[in-house]
């Protein structure tokens, strides 16, 4: 394989990343490159880095053109590229360093005219798989074509692939310029016209998304050129197919495009101006004119209907429909048929017809929930429903399973038993439809798998369920439903070389029967040979030769095997599996690294393959070469894989202790590790742990406790979700932390207080993950059984008499923080009969020995709501509650405001209309609200419209700002002690608000650190420290927190102690201004994006640039000169901060909590 691959790099414009593109191209394992960066006019210093590269490797070569755009670039590129194979590498993109060897060797093996991969997508906190690329490349598939694999017709992208030279100059193809969205008119049309392609699993291709306000051509959709030319492409594209004829692949490209590449410019529709919308209307229309009806049955109902919309260029009533079709809906019946309840079904609109609203039986949803065999039988326990047909009842459906074979053609009935399954209700249910008798138990008998003849013939058999209901049936795959492997999954051997493996495959459950000719027994280091030992089982064949495949089917190596009686040897050069002369990097979150399938044959590398498996006392601790890790350890079918990391920390085993989880590990042998942690993030990346391990010699260990988990001196529950566990040192960027087989063994294992719910689990590629269910019973979660307890149990609960209880709820049960704490603890110092319940949600705050814990959404919550005398709340209340005529609701709310809120949002991008409306209802539920500051009451009567008391007493979380002497001298010293701050040292505290427009999903915001964070630790670490507090809705992690200087204190529970320490305050647009103001201390605003906040986000409620008590900074160096100059801050704004003072903190006096109690007790009074 010496033949030149040529990489076309276009260049526009693209600084930050061009060096790391570069790099991952220059460190390719295939070295036969010409890379061809062709610059595209840029501006910036791409150019120039360029150059450098050209200078630095002969295999780079630059070319500079005028601006053109991307598809001019990639021409000019291929025009200077001379290699017999071509690929195209976009240059804020990565490549993994085996992919072009990869590629090259597929096409080599098959004759294909190209290849493809898998894509990951690549973000500041790692990879993750495409969603686009994941279907394609769910398995490899060689000498593939699209007739043969419609979901190829998903591969669009130019960049996860090579060519052969020849293929592209034969059908003159080349990228449409002056436009964006270039690749698919192009690489839908080579799919076609290609006599065969290799599509394979492997990553080879790191598809940067953009953050922050450098968005990429893909993510700029409210920009009318993307639109115009992704509809240009589409057009393009569907004329092709017609062309050649290709009908059927045109019916699933127009469906596909109506789905998604026109679908993602329609959903911004709401959010742009009339000429969008004509143009819109008018492009699209003229694309459906070529659509065959058909298509329409192949989208979902809400599109249809939108697209119908668009037909009729009904545009009122598609700006109102947009947004509410990515909500689930219900399926409701009328009459015999079923029908999705969208919006404007029951409006009978002109030329709307009813049958698009119909909705088809689906699949039935199904999960497995065990896996147990008993003697040759394979007990499995789930569940299976059809969506949206109640199973509540023993006598409303039924199920039925059996196997089915490859071919489809054979299938085997099984016994099935329906039982009752909560779970199912509490994971999928409805606020009307209950799935409690969902629930099944098969005993499957696996000598039913024998062929006709009695003997076992290899084969997979997918488990399939099927549902029978009322005047419905479907059927479809057992699936397991989860990203992880919750469930342990082992093999039974039938015979002596013959086994059944329970397997997961792309989440459906099936069983694969395999003849095994041998196992392997263990492996070991022994000199500069991985050597690797077995038996044969098998009678028939003898295993001659080893070989390593990085995909299926493309051998990578091949090694001799000796055999002696029934025991066989391989070796592996350390040469093959290190390049003493390569430096290998560090591996990202979620990056496999290099994984082979090892195989035998009984002939040479092209021979087939003799099945082979793990013994039951498989033993290989990992190995540590001069510059990589190496494991062997089972996949997920039982089948052996050899991986290749960079020297790394290894789980070596798992172990389940009374007190949770305890992890033991092997290090490498050089570094210095002591100061290693394991770290634990969430899957969403919302937030981070970390826990320090015990280091002895070559080996760590932890007790990881997701129940107790120590947060500033407390401890609380992990939140519920997915956490992937990585490792870091020091203050180190995180990286993956391994498993090795040993501890694969151990997983899945459950939390010994609560096995069911925390349970520690592992991914296909070898990560670790701690899974937290939420703390609810079956019986209390889900909406079914929401809607159960605020239609039933709340009204019950409303009509006994109410309690002499004081119910706290701050931030939604996340923290005990804020006003409700205030007033809570000046209750408790009155020493009164009053109960005290705090709500928590999933364990997240810790409470006081003074108050009683409630879980969010329990039993006891609902009664709570229903009974509690007064109620004490800093966040909305669920809108169905109501306040009982003698109920005390006091809404302290939590922030002066400064931006906009409730009815005063005029955009509705920030609040919709069901907002406002359960805003107004919400409203009236309170009987008293409070207001910080003569400023505020105005502004928050008219913003809730609330009816009521206004109380104009101060903010009770403030009063902690006024502490004087000794008892301030005690807050301060606790809290900097549970932060773990030096003494002596001045506290910066950086607070930002979240920005609107820079987001990953709904819910989760960037944080685009614009403050320099090294400079200011040169500059100021000798006697300053630096606390840095997320808002809640941004998800990324600080940089460098935990270095000495940095802190991060995004989850310390109250901000009141962390401004009762600060002795400078950096903030932005946040409320935390106000409250900050009474301590007449310095505050800076960094406000680098006043202008776009200002006048595109929220606007603010006063003259913010004129008023501002502090100076308004635009860079990060101005920021560290102003902290550094604070003292004089002071003096130069003493005018403006003393006004500001006045509105702020006018109230604000040390005994706000005593005002607001008073006042409630008052209330309550009264109302007995």
């Amino acid at each position: 394989m010496d033949s030149v691959l040529s990489i076309v790099v276009p260049v526009y414009n693209v600084a930050p990343y061009l060096e790391e593109c570069l790099s991952s191209i220059a460190a390719q394992y295939y070295r036969q490159i010409e890379v061809v960066m062709v610059d595209d006019g840029s501006t910036d210093e791409s150019g120039e880095i360029a150059a450098d590269f050209a200078a630095r490797d002969s295999r780079f070569k630059l070319v500079t053109k005028a601006n053109a755009g991307l598809g001019a670039a990639r021409n000019t590129g291929v025009e200077h590229a001379t290699g017999e194979f071509l690929m195209f590498v976009d240059s804020d993109d990565v490549l993994p360093p085996a992919a072009a060897e990869l590629l090259i060797a597929s096409i080599t093996e098959t004759g294909s005219d190209f290849a493809s991969g898998n894509v990951y997508r690549l973000t500041s906190r790692g990879v993750h798989q495409s969603g686009l690329h994941r279907t394609p490349f769910a398995t490899t598939q060689l000498r593939t074509h699209v007739s043969k694999q419609i979901s190829l017709m998903d591969d669009r992208t130019a960049w996860n692939k090579i060519f052969r030279r020849s293929f592209w100059d034969q059908h003159k193809l080349a990228f449409p310029e002056g436009v964006l969205y270039e690749d698919t008119p192009v690489m839908v049309p080579a799919h076609v016209l290609a006599k065969s392609v290799d599509a394979l699993d492997v990553p080879v291709y790191y598809w940067r998304e953009r953050e922050g306000a450098d968005k990429s051509i893909t993510q700029r959709r409210d920009e009318i050129k993307g639109f115009i030319d992704r509809l240009a492409g589409v057009e393009q594209v569907s004329r092709f197919l017609a062309k050649h004829k290709q009908n059927k692949l045109k019916r699933l490209y127009d469906a596909s495009a109506l789905k998604g590449d026109l679908m993602l410019f329609m959903r911004v529709l709401p959010k742009v101006d009339d000429d969008y919308h004509q143009q819109f209307l008018d492009g699209c229309n003229r694309f459906l004119d070529t659509v065959d009806s058909r298509v329409y049955d192949e989208i979902p109902a809400a599109q249809r209907v939108l697209w119908q919309l668009v037909r009729n260029r009904m545009l009122p009533e598609l700006l109102e429909m947009i947004p509410t079709v990515r909500a689930r809906h219900r399926i409701v019946r009328k009459g015999l048929r079923r029908y999705h309840k969208l919006m404007f079904l029951e409006d009978r609109l002109p030329n709307v017809p009813r049958t698009l609203f119909l909705a088809g039986t689906p699949r039935p949803r199904t999960r497995v929930h065990d896996v147990q065999w008993r003697g040759d039988k394979l007990q499995v326990r789930g569940h299976a429903f059809i969506p949206g047909q109640a199973a509540g009842h023993a006598w409303s459906t039924t199920r039925l399973i059996w196997l089915r074979d490859e071919s489809g053609r054979r299938t085997k009935r099984q016994a099935l038993i329906n039982h009752k399954c909560l779970d199912a209700t509490a994971v999928h249910g409805s606020q009307t439809v209950s799935y409690d008798w969902s629930g099944f138990e098969s005993e499957i008998d696996v000598q039913s798998l024998r062929g006709e003849d009695g003997k076992w013939k290899d084969g997979i058999w997918t488990v399939v369920v099927g549902v029978l209901g009322l005047g419905q049936k479907s059927k479809g795959p057992l699936t397991v439903g989860e990203h992880a492997n919750p469930i342990r999954l082992t093999s039974l051997y039938v015979d002596k070389d013959v086994r059944i493996t329970p397997v997961v495959t792309n989440g459906k459950f099936q069983l694969h029967v395999e003849h095994v000719g041998a196992r392997l027994t263990g492996g070991r280091l022994d000199g500069d040979v991985v050597e690797i030992r077995g038996e044969v089982t098998g009678a028939n064949r003898q295993p001659a030769t080893a070989r390593l495949s990085r995909t299926s089917g493309i051998a990578w190596r091949s090694y001799p095997v000796e055999i002696q009686n029934d025991e066989f040897i391989f070796r592996v050069p350390v040469a093959d599996l290190q390049d003493e002369k390569f430096d290998y990097p560090e591996l990202l979150p979620g990056e496999p690294g290099e994984r082979w399938d090892v195989e035998l044959s009984a002939g040479d590398e092209h021979a087939a393959p003799i099945r082979l498996a793990m013994h039951d006392y498989f033993t290989f601790p990992p190995l540590y070469l001069s510059g990589r890790t190496i494991n062997l350890l089972p996949d997920r079918k039982g089948h052996p894989v050899l991986t290749a990391q960079p020297l790394t920390p290894v789980i070596a085993g798992v172990t389940s202790l009374s007190t949770g989880f305890r992890l033991t590990g092997t290090l490498p042998p050089a570094g210095d590790w002591s100061d290693l942690r394991v770290a634990v993030r969430l899957s969403n990346g919302r937030e981070t742990k970390h826990f320090p391990v015990t280091v002895d010699g070559e080996t760590w260990s932890l007790d990881l406790d997701p129940l107790r988990v120590p947060n500033f001196g407390w401890d609380i529950r992990l939140k519920a979700g997915t956490w992937n566990v990585y490792y870091r040192l020091g203050d180190g960027p995180i990286r993956p932390l391994p498993l090795a087989a040993g501890s694969l063994e151990s997983l899945p294992v459950g939390h010994p207080a609560d096995p069911q719910r925390v349970t520690l689990e592992w991914l296909v590629d070898q990560r670790a993950v701690v899974r937290v269910r939420t703390a609810l019973t079956d019986e209390e979660r889900g909406k079914a059984n929401g809607f159960r307890s605020r239609t039933e149990l709340y009204p019950k609960m409303r009509k006994t008499p109410l309690r002499d209880v004081v119910l706290y709820n701050s931030f939604t049960g996340r923290q005990y923080s804020d006003s409700p704490r205030a007033v809570h603890e000046e209750l408790v110092s009155r020493g009164l009969p009053l109960g005290h319940l705090w709500v928590v949600t999933d364990g997240q705050a810790a409470v006081p020995e003074s108050a009683r814990a409630i879980a969010l959404w329990r039993h006891e919550w609902y009664e709570a709501l229903a009974t509690s005398r007064y109620i004490v709340t800093n966040q909305h209340l669920p809108g169905w509650f109501e306040r009982r005529p003698d109920q005390v609701v006091i809404q302290t709310w939590h922030g002066t405001p400064l931006k906009r809120i409730g009815f005063d949002i005029e955009d509705l991008h920030f609040a919709d209309k069901q907002y406002f409306e359960k805003l107004e209802t919400e409203a009236k539920n309170w009987s008293h609200l409070v207001s910080p500051n003569t400023f505020s009451t105005p502004i928050l009567k008219r913003a809730f419209r609330f009816p009521g008391e206004i109380l104009e007493i101060g903010y009770p979380r403030n009063d902690v700002l006024f502490l004087e002497g000794e008892k301030r001298d005690a807050l301060v010293a606790d809290v900097r002690r549970r932060i773990g701050l030096p003494d002596g040292k001045k506290v910066v505290l950086y607070a930002p608000t979240w920005r609107d427009d820079e987001y990953y999903r709904g819910g989760a915001y960037k944080m685009t650190m614009m403050l320099d964070l090294e400079a200011a630790r040169e500059r100021l670490g000798d006697d300053h420290v630096l606390l840095i507090r997320r808002h809640p809705n941004v998800v990324d992690e600080i940089r460098g927190a935990g270095n000495g200087f940095v802190y991060d204190v995004s989850t310390y529970p109250d901000m009141a102690d962390l401004l009762a320490i600060t002795d400078v305050l950096i903030t932005d647009y946040s409320s935390v201004m106000f409250d900050f103001a009474s301590t007449g201390r310095p505050i800076l605003f960094f406000t680098y994006d006043l202008e776009n906040y200002r006048d595109n986000l929220r606007g603010f409620y006063f003259d913010f640039e004129a008023e501002a008590p502090g100076p308004l900074l635009a860079t990060s160096d101005e920021v560290i000169d102003a902290i550094a100059g604070s003292d004089r801050i002071v003096e130069k704004y003493a005018a403006q901060y003393q006004a500001f003072k006045q509105r702020a903190s006018d109230l604000d006096d040390g005994h706000a909590a005593a005002r607001l109690v008073d006042a409630m007790l008052t209330a309550g009074r009264k109302s007995k």
